[in-house]
């Protein structure tokens, strides 16, 4: 059923996450501990009660707060589900559909929706600062990432298409976030 919370097991497990995305670094870090012990001794659990938009946001959570093999693993997860919303809400962006794709709940697979596309779009924005958090440690492979993304920005590509439909400046908002 869309819009349901993630509770597993009888606990909710919302107000963890939320606590996590929008707190002190302090407090974020102690919701982080509980949120990732549960999950951890709650796995089978986890996934047979949540869905996948839960299952991604954990996985955002562990990609902002985990250890470098889980952030990376947990990345690339959130990669690939955000990356085909990405997808699919260009393909249904064609501007007689935009105002309805905005005025209207459109379920797109397990509690996925496509993105608003309104100006206020941030999903590639905390897709690449998550990215960025990877690189840190692989300046080589960092400036090669800037260089694709640059022309990606500059040819036909669904990224560039996505920026000019969802009325942001794309390409300061991502090279932004890969400084």
């Amino acid at each position: 059923m869309p819009g349901r919370r993630p509770i597993v097991n009888n606990i909710d497990l919302m107000p963890v996450i939320r606590v996590c995305r929008r707190s002190s670094r302090q407090e974020a870090l102690g919701a982080w501990l509980t949120l990732s012990e549960f999950v951890e001794e709650n796995i089978d659990d986890v996934c047979a009660q949540l869905n996948s938009r839960w299952l991604v946001s954990i996985c955002d959570t562990y990609a902002d707060f985990g250890d470098i093999p889980h952030r990376n693993n947990a990345l690339l997860i959130s990669l690939l589900c955000n990356y085909e919303r990405i997808v699919q809400t260009t393909k249904f962006a064609s501007k007689p559909i935009r105002k309805k794709i905005n005025d209207e709940n459109n379920w797109l697979w397990d509690d996925n929706q496509l993105i608003a596309i309104n100006g206020t779009v941030d999903v590639h924005i905390n897709l690449f600062r998550r990215i960025r958090k990877n690189f840190e440690n692989t300046p080589v492979l960092l400036k090669i990432l800037r260089t694709i993304i640059k022309r990606m920005l500059k040819n036909k590509t669904t990224l560039k298409r996505f920026g000019r439909i969802s009325g942001r400046n794309i390409y300061k908002d991502i090279m932004g976030e890969l400084k």
